[in-house]
């Protein structure tokens, strides 16, 4: 049944997370110190998570989720972080294609952060290639909606081409830059094609 809209205090929950459909998730996901956590930490200007009544919004719920989760990303916040995104990706199967190349972004920046944990790093490198495959159609989708502007950088490319530079797969990280380049992916891609160039060349 749900839990009408009110938390334990009987403080009625209103804001995003009801417009959104999210509300038993938010009392069933999170402690009550988690959720106060994540509304005193949580403070986009204009924001209203939980308060206030939304009628029209040109926010999606992926979208909400995926800017939520950027705001956690300390170690200590982990486990925050990850059941928001774990929420994201389960709406992201009818998300938009632009929607789910933020998300796979935003799961990128939060476990790269912590990629001393080797759980960590390979989320953050499965994501990359997830991105990477939308890569093509992520592009036409942003040239439709922004006909006027070139093409952003891409989290996806950049970070692999980091990772695969670091761990002295220079062939690799030139495949990825030589491939965000032929998309036209903002990005230094040449600089970093020369650079692994010159480091395969030396003995």
């Amino acid at each position: 049944m749900g839990f009408l809209g009110y938390s334990k205090q009987s403080k009625p929950i209103q804001g995003e997370i009801v417009y959104f459909n999210l509300a038993d998730w938010w009392m069933t996901a999170f402690s009550d110190s988690e959720r106060k956590h994540i509304e005193s930490t949580f403070q986009p200007i204009g924001g209203s998570l939980t308060s206030g009544v939304i009628h029209s919004t040109s926010e999606t719920a992926v979208g909400l989720l995926s800017a939520l989760a950027e705001w956690f990303q300390k170690p200590e916040d982990q486990n925050i972080a990850q059941k928001i995104l774990n929420k994201a990706m389960e709406l992201s199967k009818d998300a938009s294609v632009l929607d789910n190349h933020y998300l796979y972004q935003t799961i990128i920046k939060i476990n790269y952060r912590n990629r001393e944990n080797e759980e960590c790093l390979r989320a953050a490198v499965n994501a990359c290639l997830k991105m990477i495959s939308l890569a093509p159609e992520a592009a036409k989708a942003y040239k439709s909606e922004f006909p006027k502007e070139q093409l952003p950088g891409h989290k996806g490319y950049e970070q692999l081409a980091i990772i695969y530079e670091k761990q002295g797969r220079f062939h690799d990280a030139i495949t990825v830059s030589q491939q965000a380049a032929s998309q036209q992916w903002d990005g230094d891609w040449v600089k970093r094609i020369e650079r692994c160039g010159k480091k395969l060349m030396k003995p």
